[in-house]
């Protein structure tokens, strides 16, 4: 195996795949974000499909793309303020896939929807 192997990968690779690929990584550290958002965003950015698929899985890869992490995260933080309901809307809406979405509604609990209710009423 030649040491200059990963350099020479890196050279060889499409200048829009390594751009998008930073792409992604600047937009993951601005803030998490579903798989759905971050494809939106880079094919806004005018990166081709087969780029920002390229940066998707490059992101992936490290562990930094995680739509199940991003629900839980979500729920945790949403959840005695909004409604079960609401968290699930705001979830699809973000493009989470219905099976991920079940999964991270589970840990959610009646106290929670309660809490959330009495915030809406104090709020008003």
């Amino acid at each position: 195996m030649n040491q200059n192997e990963p350099m020479d990968k890196a050279a060889k690779e499409p200048e829009e795949v390594r751009k998008a690929k930073e792409k992604a990584m600047r937009l993951l550290l601005q803030q998490d974000r579903t798989e759905k958002e971050l494809r939106d965003r880079l094919y806004r950015a005018g990166f081709s499909e087969t780029a920002s698929e390229a940066a998707m899985q490059y992101v992936s890869g490290f562990g930094y793309l995680d739509d199940r992490r991003y629900a839980e995260n979500y729920i945790s933080f949403h959840k005695g303020r909004r409604s079960r309901k609401e968290i699930s809307f705001k979830l699809k809406n973000k493009g989470v896939p219905s099976e991920i979405l079940s999964m991270a509604m589970e840990g959610y609990e009646t106290e929670d929807e309660s809490a959330a209710i009495e915030h809406l009423i104090q709020k008003r």
